[in-house]
């Protein structure tokens, strides 16, 4: 029994005249000798059957990844900074989180989106997780930005776990493994191009994002159907993202109804794990057959 699960189309392009000639000679034979496949939109079915494999094999089970993000109990003293992330949540501050901003013109987006902010709500703090913290000529030029724009800021990794001081205006998180927790103490935040949005709606977490997503990338199943279903809040430009975060933080009631929508809106996309066991429970043994102190002696 052969089976693929979680199908999606990435369109790569292949990357050698071998690889080519493989997908163009073999494609159709290597579908073929799926019994199942389960894929997670109707488009991706009818990508794969044009591409040769048998329709009644095909079927659309949607993405497995929104079975895995249930919400859980969560509290600070499980993140890797507890008394950071708890002076978080006792400020009473706004707080935007903008995780995995790789590109620097997305950095610089989301910097002068923030100085919008606070020309009307001062005590809004930053939270900026940058790729590549390891790379220090990144983190240098990060640096030139926030100097540029007279922000008071920090880097993660140059400060002790303690509370952060009330005239910060922006946190780098040069660190690892700690965003997804700060994601729990954000009123909202901002998922740089390609990365994951799941972790911060996971939180109840009302989520922006800018444009230019890669259809080839892992990321992209999710972002497209998040934003087909306006489940996170695209934006290109400075005015309308800092208007987004702004109605975030001055309206807790919108930020409750939408996040209330959006949970509508995961809830669902769940399921697909059981849709995904009803096609393959026909191909597996059964309890008596692999367990034998179930059979009659």
């Amino acid at each position: 029994m052969c089976a693929l699960v979680n199908g999606w189309l990435y369109h790569y392009t292949p990357p050698s005249r071998m690889d080519h000639l493989e997908r163009r000679w073999f494609q159709r034979d290597y579908l073929r000798a799926f019994d199942v496949l389960a894929v997670q939109t109707e488009v991706v079915r009818q990508g794969v059957m044009n591409a040769g494999a048998e329709a009644s094999r095909v079927s659309v089970a949607g993405n497995i990844k929104f079975d895995a993000m249930q919400r859980q109990g969560w509290s600070a003293t499980q993140a890797r900074s507890p008394q950071l992330l708890q002076g978080l949540l006792d400020s009473g501050r706004p707080v935007i989180v903008t995780g995995c901003v790789t590109n620097f013109d997305e950095q610089e987006l989301v910097l002068d989106a923030f100085l919008k902010v606070l020309a009307q709500r001062p005590d809004t703090l930053l939270v900026l997780a940058p790729r590549h913290p390891e790379r220090s000529e990144r983190m240098q030029t990060l640096a030139d930005y926030l100097a540029q724009r007279n922000l008071r800021a920090r880097f993660r990794s140059k400060i002790d776990d303690m509370p952060l001081d009330s005239n910060i205006q922006c946190l780098v998180l040069d660190t690892m493994g700690e965003l997804r927790d700060v994601y729990a103490a954000a009123t909202a935040a901002h998922v740089g191009v390609d990365h994951n949005v799941l972790e911060p709606l996971a939180f109840g977490t009302p989520v922006t994002v800018s444009p230019g997503w890669n259809p080839s990338y892992p990321s992209f199943p999710v972002y497209s159907l998040m934003l087909e279903r306006n489940a996170i809040a695209e934006h290109r430009e400075v005015r309308s993202l800092s208007a987004m975060w702004l109605e975030l933080i001055n309206n807790p009631l919108q930020r409750a109804q939408r996040v209330q929508e959006t949970d509508t809106s995961l809830a669902q996309a769940r399921g697909a794990v059981e849709k995904h066991l009803s096609l393959l429970e026909p191909w597996l043994p059964t309890t008596a057959a692999t367990n034998p102190s179930s059979s009659k002696t």
